[in-house]
């Protein structure tokens, strides 16, 4: 393999100018990266010393065995690693279930580009705990703009799903509609309805599409 060549190009002295100067250092600097490249891409064990290559064969065994003990360190029995691996599968498979088009999953979904911006637009499940009217949800990253809030819920007494947002022609205490509140990369989500609609418990959820 050819040498590494570190002749200094500038000649001591005082400088014929500032500008020859510095092209002559982008030159030297420029050659010594390709030589530095050249040496790294083609460095073998023919330029290693026999001691060096036991150092380094006994240093690789060792990091291999405490990266398997680590790993397997946390599980003590096979039913263990099973469960692991299982589990493991099962969120993967979920997560591609969701990524299909037109999927919905509490997990944001990517749905596509919105405009001609940088920024995409993703839509996410937002469910309700209980009788709770906040729920909130964590976007890939900070959120530019909420493009669209909808939903449902059972309508406790009434027997049958309201859409919302929901707006009685007769009275305000029937209207539903969801508020959303975002911050950096958190959103919440309120359930803003009148005095005399109630949902059954954990039936509301809210679609939400927003752009980050």
């Amino acid at each position: 393999m050819p040498g590494l060549t570190l002749n200094f190009p500038i000649k001591p002295g005082p400088p014929a100018s500032t500008e020859e100067d510095v092209r002559m250092m982008k030159n030297y600097l420029f050659r010594l990266t390709e030589q530095l490249q050249y040496l790294f891409n083609n460095l073998g064990v023919e330029n290693l010393t026999q001691d060096a290559i036991g150092q380094l064969a006994a240093a690789g065994a060792e990091a291999g065995r405490a990266l398997l003990e680590g790993r397997l360190s946390g599980f003590q029995t096979a039913g263990q690693t099973e469960a692991a691996i299982a589990a493991a599968v099962g969120g993967l498979e979920g997560r591609v279930g969701a990524l299909e088009e037109g999927g919905y999953s509490a997990v944001p979904v990517r749905v596509g580009k919105y405009l001609n911006t940088p920024y995409s637009v993703y839509k996410v499940v937002v469910p309700f705990a209980g009788t709770s009217t906040s729920a909130n949800f964590t976007a890939p990253a900070a959120i530019r703009r909420i493009v669209s809030a909808v939903g449902s819920g059972y309508g406790g007494g009434i027997g049958y799903w309201v859409p919302i947002p929901f707006a009685s022609p007769t009275a305000l205490g029937w209207q539903a509609s969801f508020r959303c509140a975002a911050s950096g990369d958190t959103c919440t989500v309120d359930l803003v309805k009148g005095s005399k609609l109630t949902f059954a418990d954990d039936s509301v959820e809210a679609v939400v599409e927003f752009v980050c």
